[in-house]
């Protein structure tokens, strides 16, 4: 597709470029084209209550018809999909997307992540007689999960959720599968988007009476190297039953030491760790304790490969200058991998986070930190902290 630029691992440049456009240009026309582009950080919620579609949402392959309350989708007579696509989406990562779907001739998709080559895609097939989560790559079906479903005579509340490695769909609520579906790691990014298709062209519809869509927030499990005091598995229990859908394991099992080398620090639990974080589809970021900046990313490519992880979230005392972002990023522009600077202000419970801009981070890509909620294991001043904002839990 002609739009697939912005979803480019690469495209952080690109995006960098149209967020200074969208703060300092004067032509209102301009900016207003520019910020559409630019990721979306707030949810987004379409009732339809004024008979309109809003801006955020672009029509592709069909038409519609708008009344209070609602909108009706139809194919045009040469087509065979119409979609309705959010602008803002292509690099968003741990997301939701929701529909509340009445009326149905042909199939029904929620789609994240949806370029011409990927996707991840959640809907009903054409007979309405099964539910299906599908991941799609270079163009082939590479892994999905389908379970006999009639849809009732009624309007129901589709919702398709991406947090960390996995994908999850919700029938009014209720996840459809026991576990979320593997997306691999290396699928980049692409629009959300709502669509209807059939293999007759012209004839697929829907009638939506409810859409909303927008960011997740990004949790951290941040392990010792080995846990001793209680059976790991035991932990990791009570883990996933906080009110928090962990994107990403950190588990503490590198260290740097004087000469610039990493130390392993790997406990007898790893085993339990990496087959919880695969079970639940989190990412396994290991931590790093840095002592200086000073690191290649010859050597974290080679450690990453040496012990079969996604990455690491570097652990520094400060936070490194733009420049060590910049060289980092320029040796490792061809490799799939995800690394996160991370910086602990343990007095105001905080930590600032930063990754190197990559493409394949669950956090956006931003030339500037993000701070995010600091909490420790047990700690009576985190039973205020909110699971809607990003955070770092320290246990």
């Amino acid at each position: 597709m002609k739009n697939d630029l912005l979803a480019l691992p690469e495209s952080h440049q690109l995006n960098s470029y149209l967020e200074r456009v969208a703060s300092h240009t004067q032509d209102p026309s301009l900016r207003e084209l520019y910020q559409k582009l630019l990721p979306i950080s707030v949810p987004i919620l379409e009732t339809f209550a004024d008979g309109t579609l809003l801006s955020p949402w672009k029509v592709w392959g069909g038409r519609y018809m708008v009344e209070k309350g609602w909108i009706r989708m139809k194919t045009f007579k040469e087509h065979s999909e119409m979609n309705l696509r959010l602008y803002g989406t292509d690099v968003m990562h741990n997301a939701y997307l929701e529909a509340e779907l009445n009326e149905l001739i042909g199939c029904f998709w929620l789609c994240a992540r949806r370029t011409a080559d990927h996707m991840v895609r959640f809907g009903i097939d054409q007979a309405g007689e099964t539910i299906l989560l599908q991941i799609w790559q270079n163009g082939h079906l590479v892994n999905k999960n389908v379970k006999p479903w009639r849809k009732p005579p009624r309007p129901v509340r589709l919702r398709l959720e991406v947090q960390g490695d996995g994908a999850m769909g919700y029938v009014d609520g209720k996840p459809v599968f026991n576990a979320p579906i593997q997306i691999p790691f290396e699928m980049g990014g692409g629009f959300w988007a709502i669509a209807v298709d059939d293999p007759v062209p012209g004839v697929a519809q829907a009638t939506v009476q409810r859409l909303a869509a927008g960011p997740l927030p990004v949790h951290i499990a941040s392990l010792p190297p080995e846990i001793k005091d209680k059976k790991p598995e035991d932990i990791l229990r009570q883990l996933n039953a906080m009110p928090y859908d962990f994107s990403i394991m950190a588990p503490r099992w590198f260290r740097q030491n004087a000469e610039g080398q990493l130390i392993h620090m790997i406990g007898a639990d790893a085993q339990i760790v990496r087959v919880f974080t695969l079970y639940y589809r989190m990412r396994l970021l290991p931590m790093v304790e840095m002592r200086t900046p000073d690191i290649s990313g010859e050597l974290l490519a080679k450690t990453a490969k040496d012990n079969s992880v996604q990455g690491f979230i570097l652990l520094f005392p400060e936070m490194p200058p733009p420049a060590w972002f910049e060289q980092l990023e320029r040796e490792l522009e061809s490799l799939p991998l995800d690394i996160i600077a991370v910086v602990l202000d343990k007095q105001n419970h905080v930590a600032h986070v930063r990754n190197v801009p990559l493409g394949y981070g669950v956090f956006p890509e931003s030339e500037k930190p993000r701070i995010i909620q600091l909490e420790y294991w047990g700690a009576d001043d985190g039973e205020d902290a909110s699971p809607d904002d990003d955070s770092l839990l320290w246990l």
